[in-house]
């Protein structure tokens, strides 16, 4: 898999240029290159390509939930307080931190028996206060518990507040499809977790958020 990374990447680079532009053939290739990845992406996915866009930040999932933290911010501007659960990984806590207060979601179990996250602590923390929205992961990068999204999801949906999953640790491993998690607002992973050369950062998201930031 890393080998059919590489070949494409060398091959790509014969013809290495800005994007979107149409003015040389090299530019061209660049273009069609990046957007073909972009439409597997979402193909991979199971993402509607009209409720779904596809960006490529150049640093990793931790790029990817900076930017969507980013974006997110503004959608509840009454809401100041972001969920995030106890096993988050610090790339899908800190930029949460940046945005307004964090309120951790509580695990199901007690220590040292943590399993995943608890959605009926979930679904109370929804209607205690206003939520800006919440950041989850679809597999712990410690323990390799699979949270139960599409549950998380709807949950959320319910509420009207936007939901971002990290799936950083399930795509390579578990099949990882936009309806079966419920069509989160918002999904991330590291391009190295999927073999691809370097790191670029994938950010999946629905139509709703598309606007000034989802450029790129």
């Amino acid at each position: 898999m890393l080998g059919a990374a590489h070949q494409t990447a060398t091959a790509f680079l014969h013809h290495n240029a800005n994007t979107h532009s149409r003015i040389h053939f090299s530019a061209r290739a660049a273009t069609d290159a990046y957007a073909f990845a972009r439409e597997r992406v979402l193909s991979f996915l199971g993402a509607d390509p009209e409720r779904y866009l596809c960006l490529f930040i150049g640093n990793g999932a931790t790029g990817a939930l900076n930017r969507a933290a980013y974006y997110l911010r503004g959608y509840r501007p009454q809401a100041n307080t972001v969920l995030v659960s106890l096993m988050e990984h610090h790339s899908n806590d800190l930029p949460h931190r940046r945005v307004g207060q964090v309120r951790h979601i509580p695990l199901v179990g007690t220590s040292p028996t943590l399993g995943a996250i608890d959605v009926d602590a979930f679904i109370d923390l929804l209607r205690a206060e206003p939520i800006k929205y919440a950041a989850v992961s679809m597999v712990s990068n410690v323990t390799g518990i699979v949270n139960p999204i599409a549950r998380l999801t709807t949950a959320a949906q319910a509420e009207g507040v936007p939901i971002l999953v990290d799936a950083s640790q399930a795509i390579a491993r578990l099949p990882v499809s936009i309806e079966a998690l419920g069509e989160p607002d918002a999904l991330v992973f590291s391009g190295h977790k999927a073999y691809a050369p370097g790191s670029p950062g994938v950010l999946i998201h629905s139509s709703p958020y598309r606007g000034t930031h989802a450029t790129g």
